[in-house]
């Protein structure tokens, strides 16, 4: 499937110059993936990993091409098929190949997490989000920083059930407003991965922050009047985090370190963005911070001073595309 990542309609999308990327992408709805397995250093072997990635790869090739062709495209079809499969675990193992039972028994039995991702979460929608959170609440456990680090450091997973993270990106208002008081009658933990520059912005400047950095505001005028405050307070992070939610940083200015689709950062800018985010999220959580999202899901191993900057920061967890992966310290993997 790595054909489709260089050339095709999610690629060219994503080539699609400043913020027009953005309507595309929500008026059609981006691809969601499911998160599989993550990790410091080259790929180590996993049997489970493989056989999954092997159904992907029969379900992408058995799409017609108009498949392949049209929105979303065949990468994004493939996995969602194998989530519709795999995705809730099913009462009883489906019948087929050993690599198929052994995958479905991977995913049962929660050694693999699933993640969901949300941005703003308007009030209008509120009845839809309760009833896709309450649906994952039957499901899945939720899942805390030290549960990811214990899984990928050391293989450990401390619940019965499946894990399920569930993100919240951008730091928007509703998050606060909507979505807290369902994940927490429910018993769930939310991800808020926050753009600490939009946060910090004056309520009347948010707007232009938000279009100046390919941010999606999915809001009418009847909703919110230009100067109304957008992003969450201080004061609303620092009460998310005092409920038991996790703080986590998406950089300060919605960067990616993809030399696909940003220039190259300066030492000071990137400093900026991982350790100048990172602080800034502490002071108003008044807890660690340590986990962060680039934009378009930057994985480890893209660029090498963005891996160094956030082992320098001190992050344990990068969240990518496809997987949740662990940072390595200060002090590894140097010459």
């Amino acid at each position: 499937m790595d054909e489709e990542r260089r050339d095709g309609p999610i690629a060219d999308i994503m080539r699609t110059p400043g913020g027009e990327k953005w309507r595309v992408l929500a008026e059609k709805g981006a691809p969601t993936f499911l998160l599989l397995e993550g990790g410091t250093g080259p790929a180590r072997p996993d049997a489970e990993g493989s056989a999954l990635g092997a159904l992907a790869g029969d379900i992408y090739r058995g799409l017609a091409r108009a498949e392949r062709d049209g929105w979303p495209g065949g990468v994004a079809l493939a996995l969602q098929t194998l989530a519709d499969r795999s995705f809730f675990p099913p009462a009883i193992a489906p019948t087929g190949t050993r690599h198929e039972t052994e995958t479905f028994r991977a995913l049962a039995e929660g050694r693999y997490v699933r993640a969901v991702n949300f941005h703003a979460t308007p009030r209008r929608l509120a009845a839809g989000f309760e009833e896709q959170l309450s649906r994952l609440a039957e499901h899945f456990e939720p899942v805390s920083h030290e549960d990811l680090v214990g899984l990928l450091a050391r293989g450990e997973w401390p619940h019965e059930r499946p894990g399920v993270v569930i993100n919240f990106f951008d730091g928007f208002r509703d998050n606060h407003e909507v979505a807290a008081p369902i994940l927490d009658r429910l018993g769930l933990t939310g991800w808020f991965f926050l753009i600490s520059g939009w946060i910090s912005s004056r309520p009347e400047d948010q707007r232009a922050f938000a279009e100046n950095h390919l941010m999606n505001l999915p809001y009418d005028e009847s909703e919110f009047s230009e100067r109304d405050r957008l992003a969450l307070s201080p004061e609303e992070i620092e009460d998310l985090a005092r409920r038991g939610h996790v703080i986590a940083s998406h950089t300060r200015n919605h960067t990616t370190a993809s030399p696909s689709f940003a220039p190259d950062l300066s030492p000071e800018a990137l400093a900026r963005e991982v350790a100048g985010s990172k602080r800034t999220l502490e002071d108003f959580a008044r807890r660690p911070v340590r986990a962060l999202a680039w934009r378009e899901g930057t994985p480890l191993g893209t660029d090498l001073r963005a891996d160094g900057a956030l082992s320098e920061a001190g992050y344990e967890l990068l969240f990518a595309n496809h997987a949740v992966q662990l940072v390595a310290g200060p002090s590894a993997g140097r010459s």
